[in-house]
């Protein structure tokens, strides 16, 4: 079922981290790595930012921390998700994407990114939970379009950009649902 298109994006990089502690439990350089390679075209994090989310995810109690002996007798944290972060992780992993350009760019595609290595045979499912959520919002642009005059200039043209923006990531959606269910 669609959600209601006004709610946030979560676009934090929370998500991010907890997604890969849902993974495997790792340490923090180790997630610096996963995420330029994996994610790097979409997600810029610095070494500090990510340890700086650590903390406070640790501090919310969405992940724990212990010290591990490496060879060279240095401790290393490795952290591991906990029970109540895969809670909050799943909650947000579950839930279709606003209908903004920068959320279905970003959001939307680290949620497929870990659906994909997670739950693979939930992804045409999640798809097809957002194209209902785009096509819901794009009803209700057209509609609100309707009464909107052209001489509106600012606002016409701002509704249009986004009615098209949508209608472009629709196609994308119908054409990723469709390769997701013909492999």
């Amino acid at each position: 079922m669609a959600t209601n298109s006004k709610s946030a994006s979560n676009l934090s990089p929370e998500y991010l981290l907890l997604g890969y502690l849902a993974i495997k439990p790792t340490h923090g350089y180790e997630l610096y790595q996963m995420l330029k390679l994996d994610l790097g075209q979409l997600w810029h994090l610095s070494m500090s930012q990510i340890y700086s989310i650590l903390t406070r995810l640790e501090a919310k109690l969405l992940i724990r921390a212990e010290e591990e002996l490496q060879e060279n007798q240095r401790l290393r944290r490795q952290f591991y998700l906990s029970e109540p972060g895969r809670k909050q992780f799943e909650a947000w992993l579950f839930k279709a994407s606003p209908c903004s350009a920068r959320a279905l760019r970003i959001e939307f595609l680290t949620r497929y990114y870990f659906m994909e290595r997670l739950y693979p045979e939930k992804l045409p499912d999640m798809i097809g939970e957002q194209i209902l959520q785009i096509e819901h919002d794009l009803a209700i642009l057209n509609t609100l379009m309707e009464k909107t005059h052209p001489e509106d200039f600012y606002n016409y043209n701002a509704s249009q950009l986004k009615i098209d923006q949508l209608q472009i990531f629709l196609k994308w959606f119908y054409q990723l649902l469709q390769n997701q269910t013909s492999s």
